[in-house]
């Protein structure tokens, strides 16, 4: 019975030292992938943008008044001092929910009975890519004086890559799902919309219009300092246009990109957390084992000690068990640890497998603290009196 329990208390303990050492390679990679995801380039001005969004359809406003009062109200905000530009979108990035997409019919062939492949794509005004801070990469912006650029595009350079990759996109022709023939004037660079990854989708840009005035619109503001200090700026703006009309939201960029950045930030402190409790139990156990060892084999260390060993020799044999104790513990968890994160390392930015010198830093951690916890009972190991130890017996 006895062997039984010793046998099973040091399973219990491998899977103890397996678990801490998958924990820390877990949180060591999200940590870094948080990092990583932070600090990503979103490819416009973030950091001095501020975003208000309205919904004046749900208050009574036609498409036509919409587009007068928002004319008005970008107006306005542009005499807010520190504001450098103003711009109105179907949506803003980082917005949750469906968005608009457009078939890329190259070919003109029949989408209707042809599989057409098609991109997300947003509904601007002619200031977006200024209030936005991104570079127009050639071409021109979309100008709704000209007639025809409300069969105008601006394209990401994702989509002039993947649908024109040894030609000019500036003057190509597409067809979309209803057939309307639409043409390229411009591409701009890379944006993150929906989430901040290093390869952003394609993407295209055209006029906003009467039917984009049904559904709420964003309003963005480029300022020259810190953006929080133009929202109370904005809502008074909105106030002196219609006391009556509310803003859904008024965001600096920078809260926007809060939600993204959620998940990464959330399992970086999940699996930190959950790594530094399980490192404490697998201390625990190794203690716990250790030291009951060392009082199982009293009279052993006893006749060591009598027949000349050295309490150094026998501190390093305590030791030495308890790393042969941990060491598959170690190997089944950076297996696991390496298993789990080629699961997920597709889906988040930053994830990538763990290194050889993440695991061996896990490892080396793992020694030490294996090293501490065994300490106390080889120290008591190599006080062991000889009379006393063989007395007892």
């Amino acid at each position: 019975m006895g062997a039984g329990h010793a046998r099973t208390r040091r399973l219990f303990l491998i899977a103890e030292v397996a678990g801490s050492t998958a924990f820390l390679i877990f949180g060591a990679i999200f940590i870094r992938a948080f990092l990583t995801t932070a600090a990503a380039d979103p490819g416009f001005d973030a950091p001095h943008l501020a975003v208000m969004t309205v919904a004046p359809a749900e208050f009574g406003y036609t498409p036509e008044r919409t587009a007068t009062a928002l004319r008005a109200l970008t107006e306005d905000m542009r005499r807010i001092p520190g504001v450098m530009a103003v711009a109105t979108a179907d949506q803003a990035p980082f917005f949750v929910g469906l968005s608009a997409s457009m078939t890329i019919n190259t070919e003109h062939l029949d989408c209707r009975t042809t599989t057409c492949p098609s991109i997300p794509a947003y509904a601007v005004d002619a200031h977006f890519v200024d209030a936005m801070g991104m570079r127009l990469r050639a071409g021109r912006a979309l100008d709704p004086t000209r007639a025809d650029d409300r069969d105008a595009v601006v394209i990401s350079a994702a989509t002039a890559t993947r649908f024109w990759p040894s030609a000019s996109a500036i003057g190509q022709r597409f067809d979309d799902s209803a057939r309307r023939t639409w043409t390229v004037v411009g591409v701009v660079d890379d944006i993150a919309w929906r989430q901040l990854r290093a390869d952003p989708p394609p993407v295209a840009y055209r006029l906003l219009g009467d039917a984009d005035f049904t559904a709420p619109v964003a309003i963005l503001a480029r300022t020259a300092g810190e953006p929080s200090t133009a929202l109370g700026a904005m809502r008074a703006s909105l106030q002196r246009l219609d006391p009556h009309l509310p803003a859904s939201s008024v965001q600096t960029m920078a809260q926007r990109m809060a939600m993204p950045l959620w998940p990464s930030r959330t399992l970086a402190a999940f699996f930190g957390v959950c790594s530094v409790v399980s490192l404490l139990l697998a201390t625990a156990g190794l203690f716990g084992v250790t030291y009951q060892v060392v009082s199982q084999r009293t009279r052993e260390f006893g006749i060591r000690l009598a027949i000349g060993g050295s309490a150094g020799a026998l501190q390093r044999l305590v030791l030495g068990e308890s790393l042969r104790l941990v060491a598959p513990g170690l190997v089944m968890g950076a297996l696991i640890g390496a298993a789990g994160t080629a699961l997920v390392r597709a889906q988040w930015l930053g994830v990538e497998r763990p290194s050889v010198a993440v695991v061996a830093a896990v490892m080396a951690a793992e020694v030490v603290v294996a090293l501490l916890a065994a300490w106390w009972p080889a120290r008591r190991a190599s006080r062991v009196d000889p009379l006393i130890a063989l007395r007892d017996e």
